[in-house]
């Protein structure tokens, strides 16, 4: 199930032969109540981290949220809040001041 692709996804996931991903464009409202292995959220620090529960709640068990669109200064506000919501920092990328992060859903 795709909302709001792009013309671009749908070809990507149909030349890769990929048949269970849902892609869903805008806020965390919009996967409703799925459950997913794997969330990707990239958008800037204040939505993450008022988000970031609604995203573990839609994690399946030792799920894995990915996330971006933050500087490197907010990785540690990230990780905090992610705690509260038992998801655990498992490493993160950096490109000039932007910064990815993957945290795993506790078990």
């Amino acid at each position: 199930m795709m909302s709001g692709h792009s013309k671009m996804q749908k070809k990507i996931l149909k030349r890769n032969n990929c048949k269970k991903i849902s892609v869903y464009l805008g806020d965390v409202h919009a996967i409703g109540d799925g459950v997913f292995d794997i969330v990707v959220a990239n958008i800037n620090r204040n939505v993450l981290l008022e988000d970031i529960g609604k995203y573990a709640d839609h994690l399946a068990e030792k799920g894995v949220l990915l996330l971006s669109g933050f500087y490197e200064s907010d990785l540690e506000q990230i990780i905090s809040e992610a705690n509260e919501h038992h998801l655990k920092f498992d490493r993160n990328l950096k490109k000039n001041d932007w910064v990815a992060a993957r945290f795993l859903k506790k078990s």
